[in-house]
């Protein structure tokens, strides 16, 4: 028998890797402690070479853009170089308009596919007032709200207000329940919510506090 100098254990010494320069004749760990330490130092050095390979590749297309960018400079003055690159942007959009604006609707619609349909609020943080809403889009109803309250074309005047005196750090959203994609239905969650804020005496930014008959 035979103690494991890695797990402590004692095993037989059939469990132990033959070592002719040890006096017994066999390496201090056992077998499987061996084959654990080998298969981690081969999963390391698998990761830095993944990394190495990745590294020489990323190096490789960022010293090319460099390069161009330099080439480029060379040949334009500052103000040359930038009308360059936008009368090719402009070419290569009008080129493959077809495909850019295929991309973008699938793209589009994948982003607003992985967001819920739900009734969501945007409170003041500053006086808890509340603007109630309802969406098939998630966050990105927030952002398009953001939008607009930057253009300072909000149809909801006191929320615009609000925005402009107090700014967009002021404003926090969230989803107050999630629910199925039925624009009836998220219509009256939403006059429901609206009516149930009022009734617990909340501020609201909301004009419209009902849906036709909300039952």
């Amino acid at each position: 028998m035979k103690k494991c100098t890695k797990c402590e254990t004692e095993k037989t010494l059939e469990e132990f890797h033959k070592d002719k320069s040890k006096k017994d004749g066999r390496r201090p760990s056992c077998k499987a402690c061996t084959n654990k330490q080998q298969n981690q130092r081969n999963s390391t050095k698998q990761q830095k070479e993944a990394k190495r390979k990745y590294d020489k590749q990323y190096n490789k297309r960022t010293n090319v853009i460099e390069r161009n960018r330099l080439r480029h400079k060379q040949n334009y003055s500052d103000q040359e170089y930038v009308d360059h690159r936008r009368t090719y942007g402009r070419k290569y959009y009008s080129e493959n308009k077809e495909k850019k604006l295929s991309y973008a609707k699938a793209y589009s619609r994948q982003i607003r596919e992985a967001e819920p349909a739900c009734i969501y609020q945007i409170k003041n943080t500053i006086n808890n007032k509340v603007y109630i809403g309802q969406t098939f889009r998630g966050k990105l109803r927030w952002k398009q709200h953001i939008r607009i309250l930057k253009t300072k074309k909000h149809k909801n005047h006191k929320l615009q207000q609000d925005f402009d005196k107090y700014g967009q750090e002021a404003f926090e959203w969230s989803v107050i329940k999630e629910y199925p994609q039925d624009r009836e239905m998220l219509m009256i969650e939403e006059a429901r919510e609206i009516q149930r804020r009022i009734d617990d005496g909340n501020d609201l930014y909301n004009i419209i506090i009902s849906y036709k008959e909300v039952t």
